[in-house]
C-alpha cells in the first residue's frame, strides 16, 4: 500500500509540475497577439479613424482593445502635468465601423476578404474565436487644438502581449514637420511632413503624442485657448525622465526576475531529482534476472515465515502453521491421531533456533491437543506469546536483508526480488498443478494456495484440521506487532 501511496503522490507532484510548465510555457509563448498592422488617420473634424488588421498565433479566446480613455483629471491650463493626463485627452465615444474575419494577415487592406465575425464585447474589449481579423472604428472628437498648435495623445493598450506591431500615423495637410514623442522603446521610425511610420515589438501598453498644424483639424469642436506648445515640451520632458528612471528599475526588476526565474528552475530540477530518486531507491523493484512463469519445487530454503513476509508484506499465523508442518515433516514434531482430533508432541531431534523458540511457546505444557488450538484453550499460548512470536519472525526477516529499510518502505532488495519472482513461480505452480507433496502444503499455506488433496494421510488430514483452527481469536491475526 505505501508503494501505491508513493507512486500515486510522485505521478500527482509530477503531473502537477508538467501542468504549470506547460501552462506558463503556453502563456508566455502562445497567448499573445503575433502581429499587428494600425493605420491612424486625423480627421479634419478632430475624429481619429483607426484601421487595423490583427494576427493571433491561435484562433481561440483571441481578444482586442480600444484605446482606453482613462484620463479623469480636469484640466488646469496653469498646471503643466495637466498637458500629461487631464480629460481633453479622452475622445467622446467609439463609432464601430467594422470587425470582420479575414482569411490572411495582409497590410494591404484592399485585398482583404471580410466575413462575418461572432464576438462578445465588454469594457471595449471584443472576444471572438478567429486568428485573423479586421477592425474599423472612429473615436469621435479625440485631437485637441489649442491656440499655437494642434496635438493627438494616442494610447494604445492590449489585453495580450504584442510581438510585432506597425502604426502609421497619417496628418493629411499637415505642412510643417510633423513632431512627436513616443513613450516607449521603438524598433525603427520614418516621418515625413504628413505620416510617421513606426514599428515596435513586445509591447502591451503605451502612447504616442503627436503635434502638427491647427489645419489638420480645423473643423475641430474640441477648442483651447491656451498656448500649448512650451507645456507640451516641458512636460514631454519629465516624462522621458520618468520612462527612463522607470526603465532603470525595470532592468533591475528584470535581473531580479531572471535570477528568480533560475532559482525556481533550480528548485524545481532539485524537486523532480529527489522525487525520482526517493522513487528509485524506495518504490521502483529493482530489474529480476529470473524470468521462468512456473517452477515445481521450493526455490530455496527460506522459512515459511520469510516467504510469507516476502510475497505479502506481513507475517501471520499462517507462518506458525506452516512452521508446525515442516518440523512434523522434518521429524521434529510428531502427531497421533485421536479419536476425531490429532496430538502433537516434540521429538528428540535437534532443533534450530526459531524451532526451538516456537517448540518453548508451544510445548511446554507437554502434548497438544489440536481441537484446544482450535477452540483456544490452549492453556500457556496467549495473546503476548503469539505477538511476540511474530514479531520475532518480522525481526529476523529484516534482518535477512529481503528489504531496504523496511521500517519505511517496503522494496525489496535485489537479492529479495530475486526470490520473490521465483517463489512468485512456485505459487503459480501451485495454482495450475495439483500438487500433493508436504511443500505444496506447507508453504502453499502461506503463499495462500491450499492444494485440494485426494488421497488422505495423516499429515494431510492434520494439516486440514490445523488450517481450520484459530491457534487463537482472529482479531490476532492482523500481522500487527505493537507490544
Amino acid at each position: 500500500m505505501k508503494k501505491v501511496v508513493s507512486s500515486l503522490v510522485l505521478s500527482v507532484v509530477v503531473a502537477s509540475l508538467i501542468y504549470l510548465l506547460s501552462t506558463t510555457f503556453y502563456h508566455m509563448i502562445y497567448d499573445k497577439i503575433d502581429n499587428a498592422y494600425m493605420e491612424v488617420t486625423i480627421l479634419d473634424n478632430g475624429d481619429v479613424r483607426v484601421r487595423e488588421v490583427v494576427s493571433y498565433l491561435n484562433n481561440k479566446n483571441n481578444v482586442i482593445s480600444i484605446p482606453p480613455n482613462n484620463n479623469k483629471k480636469e484640466f488646469i491650463e496653469s498646471d503643466i502635468n495637466s498637458y500629461k493626463d487631464s480629460s481633453i485627452y479622452n475622445y467622446d465615444y467609439v463609432e464601430i465601423i467594422s470587425l470582420n474575419e479575414i482569411d490572411k494577415y495582409s497590410t494591404n487592406f484592399n485585398e482583404l476578404n471580410k466575413n462575418k465575425l461572432n464576438y462578445e464585447v465588454k469594457d471595449n474589449t471584443y472576444t471572438f474565436d478567429s486568428k485573423y481579423v479586421y477592425i474599423e472604428y472612429i473615436l469621435k472628437n479625440y485631437a485637441v487644438l489649442h491656440s499655437d498648435t494642434a496635438e493627438l495623445l494616442f494610447s494604445i493598450k492590449e489585453a495580450k502581449e504584442i510581438n510585432n506591431i506597425e502604426i502609421v500615423f497619417n496628418s493629411p495637410n499637415n505642412q510643417n514637420k510633423l513632431s512627436y514623442y513616443l513613450h516607449s522603446s521603438k524598433d525603427s521610425l520614418t516621418d515625413s511632413l504628413d505620416k510617421i511610420d513606426l514599428t515596435m515589438k513586445n509591447i502591451k501598453e503605451s502612447s504616442i503624442r503627436l503635434v502638427f498644424d491647427k489645419e489638420v483639424i480645423k473643423n475641430s469642436t474640441k477648442v483651447l485657448s491656451d498656448n500649448a506648445l512650451s507645456n507640451i515640451s516641458k512636460i514631454e520632458k519629465q516624462i522621458s525622465d520618468d520612462i527612463e528612471n522607470t526603465s532603470k528599475i525595470n532592468s533591475y526588476k528584470n535581473i531580479i526576475g531572471i535570477i528568480l526565474d533560475v532559482l525556481k528552475t533550480i528548485w524545481l530540477a532539485v524537486t523532480i531529482f529527489m522525487l525520482m530518486r526517493t522513487y528509485l531507491k524506495y518504490d521502483k523493484e529493482f530489474n529480476k534476472k529470473f524470468k521462468r512463469e512456473t517452477v515445481d519445487t521450493i526455490p530455496n530454503d527460506m522459512k515459511p515465515y520469510e516467504v510469507e513476509y516476502l510475497v505479502s508484506g506481513q507475517i501471520t499465523q499462517k507462518s506458525i502453521k506452516s512452521i508446525i508442518l515442516s518440523m512434523i515433516k522434518d521429524g521434529k514434531l510428531s502427531i497421533k491421531k485421536h479419536e476425531d482430533t490429532y496430538l502433537i508432541k516434540t521429538t528428540k531431534k535437534e532443533l534450530d533456533n526459531d524451532e526451538e523458540y516456537l517448540v518453548n511457546v508451544f510445548f511446554n505444557a507437554g502434548v497438544i491437543n489440536v481441537k484446544d488450538l482450535k477452540n483456544n484453550k490452549h492453556e500457556t499460548f496467549s495473546e503476548h506469546t503469539y505477538k511476540k512470536l511474530l514479531k520475532r519472525y518480522y525481526t529476523k526477516s529484516i534482518e535477512n536483508n529481503y528489504y531496504i529499510d523496511s521500517s519505511k518502505v517496503k522494496k525489496k532488495t535485489k537479492k529479495g526480488n530475486e526470490a520473490y519472482a521465483k517463489w512468485i513461480a512456485y505459487k503459480n505452480h501451485l495454482v495450475s498443478d495439483d500438487d500433493h507433496s508436504y511443500d505444496a502444503y506447507i508453504y502453499g499455506n502461506v503463499l495462500g494456495v491450499l492444494p485440494i488433496s485426494l488421497e488422505k494421510s495423516d499429515f494431510i488430514e492434520f494439516s486440514d484440521m490445523l488450517f481450520d483452527t484459530n491457534i487463537l481469536r482472529n482479531d490476532f491475526s492482523t500481522g500487527k506487532f505493537k507490544e
